[in-house]
């Protein structure tokens, strides 16, 4: 299933489907520096899955919870992206929902 979010000035889609995370690489560009964000309640091998589909992939990996949605875990990661030189064309990939979201939106 896929789920289109329309807004003023973007539209993007959302995949819902069994196996989507292992055809990242297909649906998403990353042939460019990806920071793959997750938590450690979500099991490591779909961080890694996601990992082995990007170019130059760098993987965070936070502790599960609310009080992760902080202004430390953020400058954590943002301090990882400007170690690794992000700009505008590279991408945050979050593995996980809720706080991981958050943080990686």
């Amino acid at each position: 299933m896929i789920l289109t979010v329309s807004l003023p000035r973007n539209a993007y889609d959302v995949v819902i489907e069994r196996g989507c995370l292992q055809r990242a690489g297909e649906l998403l560009k990353l042939e460019r520096k990806v920071l793959v964000v997750t938590d450690d309640g979500v099991p490591a091998e779909y961080a890694a899955a996601a990992a082995a589909q990007c170019a130059q992939p760098s993987v965070i990996t936070v502790p599960a919870g609310e009080q992760s949605k902080s202004f430390e875990t953020l400058q954590l990661l943002l301090g990882r992206m400007l170690e690794l030189d992000f700009d505008r064309g590279d991408c945050v990939l979050a593995v996980g929902g809720g706080v991981v979201g958050d943080l990686s939106g």
